[in-house]
């Protein structure tokens, strides 16, 4: 009987059987995650995903607290004749041993075998630059093991975290903060820390129009910079339901007399700006990288 369990440390992933991309490398905390856990082109030692720049070594010098580094990802295998039930665990660890985030702790799996056969399960956890998770340079660990009929001993392995920037916090008193330093759009999100979005250039406009903000009919957000020069975010999310339960649980209409509003958003990931489109739906915008598309 072979059973194993594999890690894998990725950026992202992207599901073998409808496409979808998540990913996490150096994007925003808790965006909406897409369904990418279709399982019916699931690989065995795989699950239903491919992993993307999937390592053990992250080099985060270009990072900002309050973004996404990894997902942590767990295959349990179990072949006959293994049947009842296992308890999955799951976590990470800081650099001490001592537990970050326990992802899983104690769930009840049913395995039930057949003759030649195999049973897998599959789950993920990711993790980001805070205070209360990745906050420093150095050796990190995510573990997972299980208990009962479907017992497996526990597997580490160990993830080296480079150039971690600090993740100390302003104060509350600076949360909400928006503005145009230079040619960036500016803001010190819920979590208390700067975040600075780059801009499409799209030409001059009016030197003496610096710091003007609007939302256009295709509901992009835009800026004069201090150039004079007109942009636009480089990304937008109409807000979704995400798969993932620390995500958005469904989109928001706030109706068309609502367009242009804008904030700094406390909900989910705390690190994002929100507004309303000329649609009249609730967008959300960010520092990090688009999520939905391979890591860069």
């Amino acid at each position: 009987m072979a059973e194993y369990m594999n890690h894998f440390v990725s950026k992202g992933v992207q599901n073998r059987t409808n496409s979808n991309i998540m990913t996490w490398w150096m994007t925003n905390f808790n965006m909406p995650v897409p369904d990418i856990t279709d399982a019916t082109a699931w690989t065995e030692g795989y699950g239903p995903v491919t992993y993307d720049s999937a390592g053990t070594s992250f080099d985060l010098s270009s990072f900002s607290p309050g973004f996404e580094v990894a997902l942590f990802s767990t295959i349990w295998h179990w072949e006959d004749p293994t049947n009842g039930t296992g308890t999955l665990h799951q976590r990470w660890l800081y650099p001490d041993g001592s537990t970050m985030y326990d992802c899983l702790n104690g769930f009840s799996v049913p395995i039930n075998t057949p003759v030649g056969g195999w049973t897998e399960y599959w789950y993920s956890c990711n993790q980001g630059i805070a205070g209360w998770e990745i906050n420093a340079s150095g050796n990190y660990e995510v573990e997972s093991w299980s208990t009962g009929d479907g017992a497996l001993a526990s597997t580490k392995t160990t993830i080296t975290l480079s150039n971690v920037p600090s993740t100390s916090q302003l104060g509350t008193s600076k949360a909400g903060y928006i503005w145009i330093e230079g040619n960036d759009l500016c803001f010190i999100n819920a979590n208390e820390w700067k975040h600075t979005i780059i801009g499409t250039d799209l030409g001059y406009v009016d030197s003496n129009k610096t710091g003007y903000m609007w939302i256009d009919n295709l509901d992009d957000l835009h800026w004069i910079g201090g150039n004079g020069n007109k942009y636009r975010v480089p990304w937008k999310i109409q807000q979704f339901a995400s798969t993932f339960s620390n995500g958005p649980t469904g989109e928001t209409y706030a109706g068309t007399d609502k367009e242009g509003y804008m904030w700094v958003d406390n909900e989910f990931g705390y690190t994002h700006l929100s507004y309303i489109g000329h649609n009249g739906y609730k967008f959300l915008v960010g520092a990090g990288h688009y999520p939905y598309q391979v890591a860069y």
